[in-house]
C-alpha cells in the first residue's frame, strides 16, 4: 500500500472494513493527501515495520485543510492517536543489540551479572526481561545506600559517594558486607548500580566472577523520551525539549566517560547501546 493515496485531493470513502492484518509497508500512504476524514480505528498495523511508516502522513498529519467552506482535521483523531502509539513504540524500543543482548544472556546464563550505566539508560528493563525469561534476582545498589543512609544518620544526597569513593568507613565496609552477603545466598544475580570506584568494585566482587554489562545511550532520541518520562513521573513539572535533548547529550558524553574510565581499569565490559 506504498504510496497508494499519495496526493489524492478529493477522498472520503469509508476504508474502515479492509483487511489490514498482513499490511507491512504503508511508506508515502497518505503523503500530501487532501481532505480525508474518516476512521480507520479497525485497522490492524502489527505487522508494519517502523522503517516502513516513514512519510505515512508527512506534512498533512496536523495540518487543517478546507473542504466544502469548513475547516477539518485531516486525518480522523483516532487514526492520528494509532499511528503515534507506533511513534512511541519506535522511540522507546530499545535496539536490536539490547534484545540480542538479553537473549545470548539466557543462553549463557553467567551466576553474577553487574550492570551499570548512567540514569535513564533502560537498566530496570533490562533487569526485568532477565528476571522474567531467567529467573535472576536483582540487588539495587540505591536501596542499600538509602537504607544505611538512616541508620548511620548520612545525608541521602552524599550516602550515594559510596559509589565513588570512601565517605564512611564503617559505612563503606557494611555497604560491601550486604552486597556479598546477597552474592553468597542467591544462585543468579545482577547487581544493579553506579559504581565507579575500581577499589570498591573489587571489594564486592572478590573471589567470584561475573559479567560486566554496561548500557549505553547511543540513540539521543530513545534518550531523551526516557529523561522526559523520569521526569514527568517524578517532579510533574514541564520541561522543555530543548533542555532535555541537552541533558541527553550531556549525560551521554558522560556515559562515555565512564565507559572508557573501566575500560582504562583493566576491566571487561560488554557494552550495550541503547
Amino acid at each position: 500500500m506504498c504510496n497508494m493515496f499519495n496526493g489524492t485531493k478529493k477522498f472520503n470513502q469509508s476504508l474502515n472494513e479492509w483487511n489490514t492484518f498482513n499490511l507491512e509497508n504503508t511508506k508515502f500512504m497518505f503523503n500530501d493527501a487532501f481532505s480525508f476524514n474518516q476512521p480507520l480505528n479497525n485497522w490492524k498495523m502489527n505487522k508494519v515495520k517502523n522503517k516502513n511508516m516513514e512519510y505515512l502522513i508527512m506534512r498533512n498529519l496536523l495540518k487543517k485543510k478546507v473542504h466544502h467552506g469548513v475547516n477539518k482535521i485531516f486525518i480522523n483523531i483516532l487514526f492520528i492517536k494509532k499511528i503515534l502509539i507506533y511513534i512511541l513504540i519506535y522511540i522507546i524500543n530499545m535496539s536490536k543489540e539490547f534484545n540480542n543482548s538479553l537473549k545470548e544472556i539466557c543462553v549463557k546464563k553467567p551466576r553474577i551479572i553487574f550492570l551499570t550505566g548512567k540514569k535513564c539508560c533502560g537498566k530496570t528493563t533490562f533487569t526485568n526481561g532477565l528476571k522474567k525469561k531467567c529467573n535472576y534476582k536483582t540487588l539495587e545498589l540505591d536501596n542499600i545506600v538509602l537504607e544505611l543512609s538512616k541508620i548511620y544518620n548520612i545525608e541521602e544526597r552524599k550516602a550515594f559517594d559510596v559509589y565513588k569513593k570512601i565517605n564512611h568507613k564503617e559505612f563503606n565496609k557494611k555497604f560491601v558486607e550486604k552486597i556479598r552477603d546477597f552474592l553468597s545466598k542467591n544462585k543468579l544475580v545482577i547487581i544493579e548500580g553506579a559504581l565507579t570506584s575500581k577499589k570498591l568494585i573489587d571489594e564486592v566482587f572478590k573471589n567470584y566472577e561475573f559479567l560486566f554489562v554496561y548500557l549505553y545511550p547511543s540513540s539521543i532520541d530513545r534518550y531523551c523520551y526516557r529523561i522526559k518520562k523520569r521526569i514527568v513521573s517524578t517532579k510533574k513539572e514541564k520541561v522543555s525539549n530543548t533542555i532535555i535533548k541537552e541533558q541527553a547529550k550531556k549525560m551521554q558524553i558522560e556515559s562515555k566517560e565512564r565507559l572508557n574510565k573501566f575500560i582504562n581499569d583493566g576491566y571487561k565490559v560488554n557494552v550495550i547501546k541503547v
